[in-house]
């Protein structure tokens, strides 16, 4: 009776983990093209809130990083792969996808870590609103309202509206 629960909670986790590690590489993928290509890119939600100035420093904070975040991204990739195969694999062997997990759940963290050092160097160039605006829609707010490209600023945003 325990064993199903406990099943249960680690698919749950490993979904979510799933889940979790596809938004990063998301996130990132959109910083792993050539300077050319990303500036055709429509701009990340997270940075359409920024004014153009922090946008632009954003942007060169990932750009610096490109070739390692390409090469963690390439990493993260093969390790999902590889943890895909495992888990496909018959007979399946415990041992063999919690080695492939680990892996997997490693090379999230190298990635994240590059990721981070790329938010930090876009956060030393801003002021302090368009840090904190960066990492409200960054982390805190839900999908739901993050802001269109096309989408003019908030009503207590625009000129001439005082606050």
């Amino acid at each position: 009776m325990t064993e199903r629960p406990r099943r249960r909670l680690k698919i749950a986790l490993t979904i979510s983990l799933i889940a979790n590690l596809f938004l990063v590489g998301l996130i990132v993928g959109v910083f792993l093209r050539d300077p050319p290509a990303l500036s055709r890119q429509r701009p990340m939600p997270e940075f359409l809130a920024l004014p153009e100035a922090s946008r632009l420093v954003a942007r060169e904070a990932f750009a610096a990083r490109g070739s390692e975040l390409r090469d963690r991204t390439r990493a993260f990739r093969q390790a999902q792969r590889q943890a895909g195969r495992v888990v496909s694999e018959e007979p399946f062997d415990r041992t063999k996808a919690e080695t492939a997990f680990k892996a997997l759940r490693d090379r999230a963290q190298d990635l994240q870590a590059v990721t981070h050092e790329a938010i930090l160097a876009a956060a030393k160039g801003m002021p302090a609103a368009d840090r904190e605006r960066m990492i409200r829609y960054m982390f805190l707010a839900p999908r739901t309202e993050m802001p269109l490209a096309s989408a003019p600023p908030p009503r207590h945003e625009r000129p001439g509206k005082g606050t």
